[in-house]
This record gives C-alpha cells, structure tokens and sequence, in this order.
C-alpha cells in the first residue's frame, strides 16, 4: 500500500488487528486518565508545580519517565502490573506538566479547564471511532468525525465560556 492509500482508503483488517488496535487505545485511554489527573492534581498545588520547575524536579521527572516505560515493558506479562505502570506513567507524564499548567492557571484561569475538556471530548470521540470500527478502517472518516467533533466542542464551548477566539 502507498501511503495515499493509507491516508485516503479503507484499510481491511484482519480480527486479530482489530482487536490489537482496541486493546491498544484503551491502554492509551487509561495512560490519558492518568496524565489527565497527574495534571490536574499538579496544577492544584504549588508544591508540586515548584518541584517539577527546578533541576532536581527535572531529573527526577527524567528518571521517572524513563524507568516506569521499561517497568511497564519487563511487566508485560503481568497484566495487573503492566496496566499500573501504564497508569503511572501517564500521571507523572501529567505532573511533569504541573509548572506550565499551574502558570497558564493563574495567569487565565479557564484555559486548563477548556484544554482538559477539549482532550477528553475529541480522545473520547477518536476512541469510540477505533472501538465502533469493526474489520475496516477508514482514515478520511476518522479525520472529518474528529474534525466534526473539535469543531462542534469548540462551538459549544464558546456558548458557555465566551471565548473569543472560538
């Protein structure tokens, strides 16, 4: 296949694709929760988000997010450890971002809000995408459901927050 087909056709898998492609995004959705809280909970606290800003905070953000992968990897036949490090991962994922999100916070304190909302809308459409396709794949009508989507939430959005931009 060339890589217009990828893009623009429909791609036949085979069930045992299918069903990786699932199992994948819903590990991926679960890593998303993690960082979603990790984030939140980081951009709440101003111990955390002043950790994270200095050297030690970086290296050990560094560390972590390179030693838990590798956990995840040797723990791949542990499903119960492997799922803990993929959630832990995506929480200290979201804690390394604590210090730009506790500044965007302050300095407009509804961005963090709107950014969290808009990831779980448009993630959470993609994923029903991916888990409502059976054995075919269509990569133009994934594209325009999340465009459709991104563009129907910000709309709405815009209803209740007033942003300009939007």
């Amino acid at each position: 296949m060339t890589v217009t087909d990828n893009l623009f056709g429909t791609t036949q898998l085979s069930s045992i694709r299918a069903e990786t492609i699932k199992k994948t995004y819903m590990l991926l959705g679960l890593s998303v929760a993690g960082g979603l809280c990790g984030g939140y909970l980081g951009a709440q606290s101003d111990s955390l988000a002043n950790l994270f800003t200095g050297w030690l905070g970086w290296i050990l953000a560094m560390v972590l997010l390179n030693v838990i992968p590798r956990v995840a990897i040797a723990a791949r036949h542990n499903p119960v450890l492997g799922v803990s490090a993929l959630l832990a991962d995506g929480f200290v994922s979201g804690l390394v971002l604590a210090p730009i999100l506790r500044f965007a916070s302050l300095y407009s304190p509804g961005t963090t809000k709107i950014a969290m909302l808009m990831t779980l809308i448009v993630f959470g459409v993609v994923t029903l995408f991916v888990m409502s396709s059976s054995r075919t794949f269509s990569a133009p009508r994934g594209l325009m459901l999340g465009i459709f989507v991104s563009i129907i939430a910000a709309m709405v959005l815009n209803a209740f927050l007033n942003i300009g931009l939007l």
